[in-house]
C-alpha cells in the first residue's frame, strides 16, 4: 500500500478532533508538494508523412516536436542518406526528386541531438507509373469560306465540345455562321448557339457535367437547353478568354484590359486585377488541405508589354514572382503546392509559385498556346506549327504535327482514353477549324 492510501485511512477512522486536522493538513502539504515537482521533459519526436508521389517525385512532410531549432537531419532513403535537411521550422514539406517510376522506396529521417540519434518513424513512398504515349488518331476539319477557327474545348464523358466560329454553305449556296461543335460519341453536330437573337464567336467553354456547361459567360447549357444569362454591366465591353470554376456558383471569367470576374451562383463581383494587360488563362487547384489556390497569368502575348502572374485570394489579388518568365504567356496549369506549369514562348515550371520559373528546354522549340494536365504523369502541350507534346511522368514525346504548316493547336484537354485538341489549319479559302482527336 503507497503514502498516499495510508494517509486516507487513517483520515477516516475515527480520531480525536485535533488528530484529524492534522491528518487533514497532512494531505494538503502533500498533494501541494506533489504539485512542485517539474514533469519530465517532453520527448523529442520526428514524423514523417507521405503527401504526394508522381513517377519521378515525392513529397513529404516532416513534423518535430521538441526538437531544438535549428537544426540538421538526415532524410534516408532505402538505408543511404539522400539529402541533409537544415530544418528552421517545425513542420516542413521536403521534396525529393530523380525517382524512379512505378517503384516503392523507404524514407526515414535522422536527427543528432546531444549526442543522442533521434529517427523518425519510417514509410514507404511508391511513385507512379508513367501513362502512354500512344494515341491513335483522326482529325476532323470544319469551315468552307472565310476563316474558321476553334478556340476551347470541353471532354465530359464520351461528349466533347469545342467552340470557335465556323463559316459553311447552306443548301443553296449562302453563308451560315456556327459558333460551336458537338461529339456525341459517334458524329460531330454543328451548333449555332444565339444571344439576344445575335450570332457571336465564342471563345471558351467550361463543363461541370454533361447538363452544367457554361459557354463563355452569358450562355448555361442545362439539361439539353441553351439558358441566356442576363450580361451585368461589369462584364460589357471586354471579351472573355478563359473560365475556371469550382462549380457552377464559384466561377471564375477572365479576359482583356485586365478584367476579372466572379460568379458566387446569384451575381456577378468585378475584381480588380492592378493591371490592364489581357488575362490570358486562369486555372485552380486543391491543396492537400483542401484551400482552393487560383492563379491567372497576363499578357499582350504580341507585344512586350511585360507579363503578370496573378493569386486571387477571397476576390482580391496578389502578385506573384515572375523572375524567369518571358514577356508573352498564353497557358497555365498546376497542381497546388505540387508543381506550376506556364506556357508562351516556352514552357517555364515551378515548385513553388512564390519562387521563380525554371525554363524546360523541350523540343521543338515552338510557341506554346496551352497546356493541360489530367495528373503529374499526363500532360499535355499544345502550340504553332502543329505541335502536340506529351509528358507520362518520366519523359516528354512529340506525339504528331508535320510542323511544316501554318497551323495553330490553340486549345487541349486530356482524359485517361481521350485527348482532343483544338484549333486551325490552312485551307482552300482561309482558314479551317480543325479537331484533333487522339484515343489511347
Amino acid at each position: 500500500m503507497g503514502i498516499s492510501q495510508k494517509l486516507f485511512y487513517s483520515f477516516i477512522v475515527p480520531l480525536p478532533l485535533k488528530l484529524r486536522w492534522a491528518g487533514f493538513f497532512l494531505i494538503l502539504l502533500c498533494t501541494a508538494s506533489c504539485n512542485t515537482v517539474d514533469p519530465p521533459p517532453d520527448k523529442t519526436v520526428l514524423t514523417l508523412t507521405l503527401e504526394d508521389v508522381s513517377c519521378t517525385e515525392a513529397w513529404i512532410t516532416l513534423t518535430t516536436n521538441n526538437l531544438q531549432l535549428p537544426a540538421t537531419l538526415n532524410l534516408i532513403k532505402d538505408n543511404t542518406t539522400t539529402k541533409t535537411i537544415n530544418l528552421i521550422t517545425a513542420d516542413t514539406l521536403l521534396y525529393i526528386d530523380s525517382l524512379l517510376p512505378n517503384q516503392t522506396y523507404n524514407f526515414q529521417a535522422i536527427s543528432q541531438s546531444s549526442n543522442q540519434s533521434i529517427k523518425s518513424n519510417e514509410i514507404a513512398a511508391a511513385t507512379l507509373d508513367t501513362t502512354s504515349h500512344n494515341f491513335t488518331w483522326q482529325t476532323f476539319t470544319f469551315g468552307e469560306h472565310s476563316s474558321s477557327v476553334l478556340y476551347d474545348v470541353a471532354i465530359v464523358g464520351d461528349e466533347i465540345w469545342a467552340v470557335g466560329e465556323i463559316y459553311m454553305y447552306d443548301s443553296l449556296g449562302n453563308s451560315i455562321s456556327y459558333n460551336a461543335v458537338h461529339w456525341n460519341g459517334s458524329d460531330w453536330e454543328l451548333k449555332r448557339i444565339l444571344y439576344k437573337g445575335g450570332f457571336w464567336a465564342i471563345r471558351t467553354i467550361y463543363a461541370f457535367s454533361e447538363n452544367d456547361i457554361w459557354f463563355s459567360g452569358y450562355i448555361r447549357y442545362q439539361n439539353g437547353q441553351f439558358i441566356e444569362l442576363t450580361i451585368p454591366d461589369i462584364l460589357i465591353g471586354w471579351g472573355i478568354n478563359k473560365l475556371w470554376g469550382s462549380s457552377s456558383s464559384d466561377l471564375y471569367v477572365v479576359g482583356n484590359n485586365g478584367n476579372i470576374a466572379h460568379w458566387n451562383g446569384s451575381k456577378w463581383t468585378k475584381i480588380e486585377s492592378g493591371t490592364t494587360l489581357p488575362i490570358q488563362s486562369i486555372w485552380g487547384s486543391n491543396n492537400n488541405k483542401g484551400e482552393k489556390e487560383i492563379i491567372c497569368i497576363a499578357s499582350d502575348k504580341v507585344l512586350n508589354s511585360g507579363s503578370k502572374v496573378l493569386q486571387i485570394i477571397d476576390n482580391n489579388i496578389n502578385e506573384l514572382n515572375t523572375t524567369g518568365l518571358p514577356w508573352s504567356l498564353s497557358s497555365i496549369w498546376f497542381e497546388s503546392q505540387r508543381k506550376y506549369y506556364i506556357g508562351g514562348d516556352g514552357i517555364y515550371t515551378a515548385l513553388n509559385k512564390n519562387d521563380g520559373w525554371k525554363a524546360e528546354e523541350i523540343p521543338p522549340l515552338l510557341y506554346k498556346h496551352t497546356i493541360y494536365g489530367n495528373a503529374l504523369n499526363d500532360i499535355v502541350i499544345a502550340g504553332a506549327y502543329g505541335l502536340i507534346l506529351h509528358y507520362n511522368g518520366n519523359s516528354w514525346q512529340h506525339l504528331m504535327g508535320d510542323l511544316s504548316d501554318y497551323s495553330n493547336n490553340l486549345s487541349v484537354k486530356l482524359t485517361d482514353r481521350t485527348m482532343v485538341v483544338v484549333g486551325m489549319q490552312t485551307g482552300i479559302q482561309g482558314y479551317q477549324a480543325r479537331i484533333i482527336m487522339g484515343k489511347r
